[in-house]
């Protein structure tokens, strides 16, 4: 597509009235709500590997690697916290602006 019938399609769009539907902005998401989903999902299946590496007879063996999967754990369910809060703000937020 040219750079000239890009322009007109988007002029037109515009000029109709396309771009100011509400219900398509309500469905788009930010960059941050983004990275926040993704970060939540990536933090609750390592916790949940953790949890199930906790479940196993290897800690038993090795007392030293039982700390540190406890460790490990409660980091990535801290974190699973915390992107579950900004998560929740920046949704509320997002519905605050519309």
């Amino acid at each position: 597509m040219k750079l000239k019938t890009l322009h007109d399609t988007i002029k037109e769009k515009y000029e109709s009235g396309d771009y100011n539907n509400p219900t398509e902005v309500k469905q788009l998401k930010s960059n941050k709500e983004k990275q926040y989903e993704q970060m939540l999902g990536s933090t609750m299946s390592v916790t949940a590997l953790f949890l199930i590496l906790l479940c196993t007879e290897i800690p038993e063996r090795y007392a030293w690697l039982e700390d540190i999967l406890i460790f490990l754990t409660i980091a990535n369910g801290l974190a699973c916290i915390f992107s579950a809060v900004k998560l929740s703000q920046i949704k509320k937020h997002s519905k605050d602006q519309h």
